[in-house]
């Protein structure tokens, strides 16, 4: 019952989210046409993905296969789709405003003219949106599976319960990311490809590497980074975020250990929309021990009433307790106007 209602809820949003990207562009009517149409193919294509391609495929280790039928049908939802905007709503947009106001053109003009151009292979916002749902559908499977099975094997003791912990996801973060690169491709910005590559880094992070008990500081590092770059594409001064790493060794880390420390930083110093906010990261390891500190500002008139430190810190710390138990020293020192985290991990010979 309640994963139905999460998917409902999770529909519903980014219906919302669709249209109020398409509303900017386009009449109400238009946006709200195309944002349904988009929104009906992305359901088909996300649980096409997780009710048959996933568990007929892709856990069977029927790898190919998996990528062979994914691009079938993502060829197939993105002609289609484009298919219906030039036939049925295409129209609508040139009997609502022929003339000089015209709304700029929808990705994929010129499909009737050209019907055996390889349309599928010419990028547009709309084709990179249908290629996100894709993999998050791949992600929020597999998280939901590993989430199953930890909770089945939840008297086994401590094992499950990491595996729990670490199989959390921060879909806020998900959605913002979608949202970014959306605008990237509308403005034409040369770092769309770029950070496309990113997220595709971050969600094989998440699919592949948590499932291991311990990885490289180096590739939670490289996680790390790709997360704070998402952030600074939506930040008016992304130099207020400074990140230093000084690794002389690649020691093994818990996956995803340190990253609600960073997205802790980033919720509660509203750098986003506050120009003189900023975050400091340093991460270092020595021969024996790993360190990392994190700074945040706090604003003056949010303080008071944001508890600094919610579930993402409970999170660490009870991994801490079971992981490194008396090999860590974790201090975390709060003011008025600055939240830091100092954390220091003594490597086991």
């Amino acid at each position: 019952m309640r994963t139905r209602i999460f998917h409902i809820i999770f529909w519903v949003l980014y219906l919302l989210l669709i249209y109020l990207m398409m509303e900017v562009r386009f009449s109400a009517a238009v946006a709200w046409q195309s944002a349904s149409l988009l929104w009906l193919f992305h359901m088909v294509i996300a649980y096409t993905n997780t009710l048959v391609f996933i568990p007929v495929l892709f856990q069977k280790k029927r790898y190919i296969q998996y990528i062979v039928s994914c691009f079938v049908l993502l060829a197939i939802v993105v002609f289609a789709h484009q298919a219906l905007v030039e036939e049925f709503i295409r129209p609508q947009m040139e009997i609502q405003r022929p003339f000089a106001d015209a709304p700029r053109p929808f990705p994929g003009k010129g499909f009737r003219k050209s019907p055996g151009a390889l349309i599928f292979f010419r990028f547009s916002p709309n084709t990179l949106l249908t290629v996100i749902i894709l993999l998050l559908s791949s992600l929020f499977k597999l998280a939901y599976e590993k989430e199953r099975e930890a909770s089945e094997l939840k008297s086994e003791g401590l094992s499950s319960e990491l595996k729990f912990l670490k199989s959390q996801i921060n879909p806020h973060f998900l959605f913002n990311a979608m949202n970014n690169l959306y605008s990237l491709a509308q403005s034409k910005s040369g770092k769309t490809g770029e950070m496309i590559l990113k997220l595709s880094d971050m969600l094989r992070y998440n699919l592949y590497e948590t499932g291991h008990d311990k990885v490289k500081i180096s590739e939670e590092v490289k996680y790390i980074f790709n997360y704070v770059e998402f952030h600074k594409v939506r930040m008016e001064r992304p130099e207020n975020v400074k990140m230093k790493v000084n690794l002389f060794h690649d020691h093994l880390i818990s996956p995803m250990l340190l990253i609600p420390f960073i997205e802790n930083a980033f919720k509660h110093s509203k750098i986003e929309n506050d120009p003189v906010a900023n975050i400091t990261i340093l991460i270092e390891s020595s021969e024996t021990d790993i360190f990392f500190t994190i700074s945040n500002t706090i604003p003056v008139t949010e303080h008071q009433k944001d508890d600094t430190g919610g579930i993402g810190i409970k999170n660490v710390r009870r991994r801490l307790e079971i992981l490194y138990k008396d090999a860590h020293k974790l201090d975390i020192v709060k003011n008025p106007d600055s939240f830091k985290v100092h954390l220091r991990i003594f490597s086991k010979k």
